[in-house]
Parts: structure tokens; sequence; C-alpha cells
């Protein structure tokens, strides 16, 4: 991956934030490439791919146009193409930098947020947890953290409890908006949403929890019922003080 002043990007574009905390808010969405999970259930599998060669660009918001341009892209081109679709339609939330996982490009990205902090805009990563010394390098240039914690029931792998408890406690320290969105399926049994609590409570009980059941996008997993989210919410709930259900908004109202 480049180390420097270039990155390799999926898309860019501006759209309503789906998922999470912050959902209904407007966003710029700067999707990088690569990453160093393979979910089953992730939704944006062709970034995963880590030297793309080309990046759609979103030439009109609202509409679904796209062009592409080459990469890898240097942080001018990333931060001017911000800067156009805020002046479009002024009033963005903030800017997602988002995946893929962006951290394994976290050198760009400290060069990056400092030049979209002079446009006024703030910084929203969007990270899985595990590239805690990346996050460290990037936090002084950070508005908001949102991490995903990876159950075994959804993506067949176990998380590493250590990093993600890591990951979050460096965030809080540096007095960062933190907020935490899990995944879950139908297979999903309390006892891996208490663990998934229990770790998030070691760096601070007032971290929300944003559960989110699975869209269908993989044959061998299900969405949980209605009665299983509640009954998860309530788990969480013994250990963490703000706890929330929320699905993925922007599938339900057909957004990008």
């Amino acid at each position: 991956m480049p180390k420097t002043n270039s990155a390799f990007i999926s898309e860019v574009f501006s759209s309503i934030q789906g998922e999470g905390l912050y959902v209904g808010v407007r966003q710029v969405f700067v999707r990088f490439a690569g990453c160093n999970l393979a979910c089953s259930y992730c939704d944006t599998p062709a970034s995963r791919s880590l030297k793309p060669e080309l990046c759609a660009i979103q030439d009109r918001i609202g509409e679904q146009v796209f062009r592409r341009v080459r990469n890898p892209l240097d942080v001018d081109a990333v931060a001017s193409t911000v800067a156009r679709l805020e002046d479009e339609a002024p009033g963005h939330h903030s800017v997602s930098l988002t995946g893929g996982e962006p951290l394994m490009q976290a050198t760009f990205l400290s060069k990056l947020c400092p030049e979209l902090q002079k446009l006024g805009m703030r910084t929203y990563l969007e990270s899985n947890g595990t590239l805690v010394d990346a996050l460290a390098e990037l936090l002084p240039h950070l508005h908001i953290v949102a991490m995903d914690f990876k159950l075994e029931s959804a993506t067949g792998v176990a998380p590493d409890t250590e990093l993600h408890r890591e990951f979050l406690s460096a965030a809080v320290a540096a007095e960062k908006g933190v907020f935490v969105k899990v995944v879950v399926s139908a297979s999903t049994p309390e006892e891996e949403i208490e663990e998934a609590a229990a770790v998030m409570a070691l760096a601070g009980r007032r971290i929300p929890l944003v559960i989110q059941p699975l869209t269908a996008v993989c044959e061998d997993a299900e969405p949980p019922s209605a009665e299983q989210l509640m009954q998860l919410q309530i788990a969480a709930s013994r250990l963490l003080e703000d706890v929330r259900v929320i699905p993925q908004c922007h599938k339900l109202a057909g957004l990008i």
C-alpha cells in the first residue's frame, strides 16, 4: 500500500449515514480500498481489493452518476473532491473515512485529515477496531470514532477482544466521540453480546453500543428475530448505559 501522499480509494460520494449513532446525517464518504478482515456479512466486498485500478467519484449529488479516475489518488485530489461536494450541498455533518479498513492507509489519512479540517469538515472514522497502532497515529486528527465489534456468529471468526479493548481505550483517552456497532444474526447468542459489552465496559460503561441486525447478504446467515433483538439489548444493557437497536437505514430508504 502507498505510504505517503497517495492512497487507493474505492469511491467518494455524498449520501446519508445509514448506520450507527449518527444515522440520518449527511456525510461525504471516502471509501478506502483494502481490509485486513474478510467478514462473511460484508456489504462492500469490492472494497477488499487492495489496489483497484479505478476510483469512482460522484459527479452530481443526489444522482448515481460517477466518473472513474485512476488510483492511487493524492491528498489534494481527495480534499478537492470533498470540497466540491460540500460546495454543491453545504452543511455536511462530517467526512466518513470508511472502507474496507481505512486504517490500513493511516499515514495518508494523517495527511488528509488536516486538509479536511482546513475546509471546516469534521472527520468520522469507521474501523474494525483491530489496528491499534495505526489509530494512535491518527487520533489527533479525528473527531468521531465508530468501531465495529466483530462477533464470531456473524463473521465466522472469533474477535480479538484485547485489540478491541485497547482500541476503544485509546479513543476514549483521547476524548473522541466514540461508539461501537455490532452486527448480529439469528445465530448470535446472548453470551456473545455479554462478552462484547464486558470488553466495552472496561474502556467505559458510557460508550454507546448499537446492535445492528444482519442484512441478508449471504446464504448461510439469517437476520435475528425481533424477540431476539430485544433479548440481546437487555443482555448488553446489564453492563452498558446506552444500548440501541438500529438497522441499516440507508438500505431501507434505497440510498447508496
